[in-house]
């Protein structure tokens, strides 16, 4: 299917190789609530395994090779 190309494309491209779960979202979110985080402000901090690194040119040639149907 469409989906399971997109998420193999996003898979291959994600540095950690893995969606993050919902208790690793929630256990940052705790930390983002804790005192040991009083001193970050003023930011985004994404959570995605590294996937805003990526440059997103790069990712969208991937989907285009993808939806026309040549091997990346």
């Amino acid at each position: 299917s469409r989906e399971e190309v997109i998420k193999k494309v996003m898979l291959e491209r994600q540095p950690s190789r893995q969606f993050a779960s919902v208790e690793q979202l929630g256990s940052t979110c705790v930390f983002f609530c804790s005192e040991a985080a009083d001193q970050i402000t003023g930011t985004t901090l994404s959570v995605d395994g590294g996937w805003t690194a990526l440059n997103a040119v790069q990712f969208l040639h991937l989907m285009q090779r993808s939806k026309s149907g040549l091997s990346s």
